[in-house]
């Protein structure tokens, strides 16, 4: 899992000269960078997507009891 990281990692030195505070604060810092917060880009088209598969679905069994 290191890999995945851009940050370089934070010598175990430095964390356990923190308070349990600025532990939370730090982590919390990394955790807005890493893990912006919002939507993703895609759940929108995700949306769509869903709604016409849905409606392409109904319109489908509309037409074949129609018959």
């Amino acid at each position: 899992s290191e890999e995945y990281w851009e940050r370089p990692l934070t010598p175990a030195e430095t964390l356990e000269g923190m308070s349990e505070d600025e532990l939370r604060d730090y982590l919390d810092k990394i955790a807005q960078e890493e893990v912006p917060l919002g939507l993703p880009s895609w759940l929108p088209w995700a949306i769509i997507g869903g709604v016409v598969v849905v409606g392409g679905g109904v319109a489908a069994i509309a037409l074949t009891r129609r018959e």
